[in-house]
């Protein structure tokens, strides 16, 4: 069974859905985490968090690779916080959103006048990752406005100046806070 991971929201309660998920899911994994912890030795725990399916895929339950999870869980809570942030500005508008790494943009409006990246890292700049979604919307033609949303502990301000200065026709928008209630 193929799981759909492009979802289409109307409301900002729909969201609450998938924070129980992940949060569900979170906890699946330290559970199991636990036991692992509990029953094995210091390398055959790290051995298992690298290649095995020590973990649960955030939204959706399946078994998942812990790393997998986390940077999978992390980027979905920056998704689900933009879309807060998008439904609130844009009270007329429908948001598909694309969970995983399902194809397409991020998040874009039903009518496709607003598209989005989203991501969470360390360091934005690792792996040149915001500047290639700068790029990749600063290239689409249609969109009437384009966001970046993304999470960092180690952000460089001035750093964020520069990209909002060279990519002005994109919101650049840090999400502080990747909680969930």
């Amino acid at each position: 069974m193929k799981i759909q991971k492009q979802v289409k929201i109307i409301n900002k309660e729909e969201l609450q859905v998938y924070e129980k998920n992940i949060r569900s899911n979170a906890e699946l994994t330290i559970n199991k985490l636990k036991l692992m912890i509990n029953q094995n030795t210091d390398l055959e725990i790290l051995f298992k968090l690298k290649f095995e399916k020590c973990g649960y895929e955030p939204l959706f339950g399946y078994e998942l690779n812990i790393i997998e999870q986390l940077n999978q869980m992390f980027t979905y809570i920056v998704s689900l916080k933009a879309l807060y942030i998008l439904l609130e500005k844009y009270k007329n508008k429908e948001f598909i959103v694309n969970f995983g790494t399902q194809g397409g943009y991020d998040i874009i409006s039903d009518d496709e006048t607003i598209i989005c990246e989203c991501f969470a890292s360390t360091n934005p700049m690792s792996n040149c990752k915001i500047k290639k979604d700068l790029e990749r919307l600063k290239a689409d033609k249609i969109a009437l406005k384009k966001y970046e949303f993304f999470y960092s502990l180690e952000a460089n301000e001035t750093t964020l100046e520069n990209l909002r200065n060279n990519y002005p026709d994109i919101d650049i928008i840090r999400i502080n806070d990747v909680s969930i209630i």
